[in-house]
């Protein structure tokens, strides 16, 4: 807790962030990110705003809640004593980037597995940077509706790290499990996935995720590092890209979002409150399961991701006949169903997932699908 600076802020109803007047009752946030927060961390967050806008993060209250934020992701997430727990800025697209600088060293080889959109963005990010980057698995011949067979990656004895976005939320694939490797350290993309399910740190040399899905607000990006990676970054490389001078400067090295970093040890909390990483597990797949049965039933939508790659993340889905998505959308937002519209480089629908959206939301989706189609099927 945020103690000693602590003001209310009179008149304000945290219930009421997502209502408007002639809105209904009940609004749903099914937008790509930021995710939703529950209404428990909107209340404290918004307590302890005033507060937070004033922190200095030299200050003894920014150090004990950068410890706090560090042993609780830690517990939660099982994270090895030989890893280092980064809290970072530039979002998760700054990783693309921070990866190949610090991991690749002399060789510069890397191996991505190219499974969609924002694997295509890493890669396109280190062939930028000179490195010797190649596609080991390419889903392009797929239309990045399957993760290629693991038996067909070409991955080479030299490469420096094994690059993979666990869940692809514009294409809607996700790694149901870790890829199984001994070639070279696994780097994992999990911004989206970070915190829905039980993970394998162990298994990864590095895991990076945005924190505006499932651990709060934009502003803060959480790197989980073995330690035996930090040998530093290529010459050149700007400090504030290099790991190591990260981890020698903790808590951080430039001045930080601090709301976000609060936030985020408040979605930790609720997270344990509803039963850790088991219960999100599960209420996440009763979420997807809800929402994929009623995209198979009748015919209208269609999601051409083989199912043992459905993302139960980010469910990517289209109408069968175009013309009536600009209805669809307009009707779904005036339901509540806010945030359904596709990525803008594939267009159709998308829905997330992320921990905080209540089951009653998917079962709201799912009623909404039915109700469309039986008046336009």
């Amino acid at each position: 807790m945020v103690t000693g600076m602590v003001h209310p802020m009179p008149g304000h109803d945290s219930r009421c962030l997502s209502l408007v007047p002639g809105a209904p009752a009940s609004v749903f946030n099914f937008a790509a990110s930021p995710g939703p927060l529950p209404l428990s961390v909107r209340e404290r967050l918004l307590e302890a705003m005033p507060g937070l806008l004033q922190m200095h993060h030299r200050s003894v209250a920014f150090v004990e809640l950068a410890e706090r934020l560090q042993a609780k992701l830690r517990e939660l997430l099982e994270v090895p004593a030989d890893y280092r727990v980064l809290f970072l800025q530039g979002g998760a697209t700054a990783q693309f980037a921070m990866v190949p600088l610090n991991l690749c060293r002399g060789q510069g080889a890397a191996d991505y597995l190219h499974t969609g959109y924002w694997s295509g963005r890493a890669l396109a990010e280190a062939q930028q940077l000179g490195m010797a980057a190649q596609r080991a698995a390419d889903g392009r011949a797929l239309a990045f509706h399957a993760i290629p067979p693991s038996d067909t990656w070409q991955l080479r004895a030299d490469a420096a790290y094994v690059y993979y976005t666990a869940n692809e939320t514009v294409d809607g694939v996700e790694f149901r499990h870790t890829p199984q490797l001994t070639t070279a350290p696994l780097v994992a993309d999990m911004s989206s996935c970070l915190l829905s399910r039980r993970m394998e740190v162990h298994r990864h040399g590095l895991i990076f995720a945005g924190a505006q899905k499932n651990m709060g607000l934009p502003g803060l990006t959480v790197v989980l590092v073995r330690e035996a990676l930090l040998q530093g970054a290529l010459p050149g490389t700007p400090s504030l890209y290099d790991y190591r001078v990260q981890d020698q400067q903790r808590p951080a090295y430039n001045t930080p979002v601090v709301p976000a970093w609060y936030t985020a040890e408040l979605m930790l909390d609720w997270v344990v409150e509803q039963g850790g990483l088991q219960a999100m597990e599960s209420s996440n797949c009763s979420k997807a399961e809800t929402v994929y049965a009623a995209l198979d039933t009748g015919g209208l939508y269609a999601n051409a991701v083989a199912p043992a790659c459905r993302s139960r993340v980010n469910i990517v889905f289209d109408l069968v006949v175009p013309a009536l998505l600009p209805l669809f959308l307009e009707q779904a937002h005036h339901a509540g169903l806010q945030g359904l519209a596709g990525h803008r480089s594939r267009g159709g629908c998308r829905a997330a997932l992320y921990n905080a959206l209540p089951e009653a939301g998917a079962l709201a989706l799912a009623d909404f699908l039915a109700d469309f189609q039986r008046r336009h099927g």
